[in-house]
């Protein structure tokens, strides 16, 4: 799995429109607002790490939000990166039952987040009241990726062998990514829990297999 960090340095390699300072400046930036968070970095800490003067910083983004703006712009576009990889190495795995597809599902998003915690929650930090943001994310991973038509595919299979619920299968897909999503940003919230996480895990799986099941 590709850490989001490395997408965000190809991202940056790639780009002709920012100077190296700029390009300096943006993994910086990614890296301690990932580490340290947003409020509690500083242009100082960011000017340091980029080995730029705090001026040219400024020079370059007025303000510290404007900063922030310009590092989730490249997140944004290699985005549908991270989403293909999702399909290539989990949605088009082959199963044949429906514990399989669920549970690959859920490991993957764990491990996912795992890897990119820190800057999963600055994303969805922003992502939370940022509402063209959230659109444009939206309308990305829908319009620039197959991952919706391939999980289509194989819940219309596993409908046609009989394995799961003869519901319609955007609904399925609704429960089942609304149940995921509840599961990740679980891990954001750090709601008290007497269960481990590999116990958690194990029901939520056990949720959508009980819940899809005929």
């Amino acid at each position: 799995m590709t850490p989001i960090q490395e997408f965000f340095k190809q991202e940056m390699s790639r780009r002709g429109d920012l100077t190296s300072k700029q390009k300096q400046i943006l993994e910086a930036s990614l890296t301690l607002f990932a580490e340290k968070g947003f409020e509690k970095t500083s242009t100082a800490d960011i000017a340091a790490m980029a080995g730029v003067a705090e001026g040219t910083v400024y020079r370059h983004y007025k303000t510290k939000r404007e900063l922030l703006l310009a590092v989730l712009a490249p997140l944004m576009a290699v985005m549908p990166n991270m989403v293909a990889e999702f399909d290539e190495n989990t949605v088009r795995k082959p199963i044949t039952t429906l514990q399989e597809f669920v549970q690959n599902l859920v490991r993957d998003r764990l491990e996912f987040l795992d890897v990119n915690y820190k800057e999963v929650k600055v994303l969805a930090g922003e992502l939370l009241f940022n509402t063209d943001l959230r659109r444009e994310f939206i309308n990305s991973l829908l319009s620039k990726t197959e991952v919706f038509s391939d999980l289509t595919k194989t819940l219309d299979r596993l409908k046609a062998e009989g394995k799961v619920v003869d519901w319609p299968t955007d609904l399925i897909l609704q429960f089942t990514l609304s149940t995921l999503i509840g599961f990740v940003g679980r891990q954001f919230i750090e709601l008290p829990s007497e269960l481990t996480k590999d116990q958690r895990e194990k029901m939520t799986v056990a949720f959508l297999v009980k819940g899809l099941t005929p």
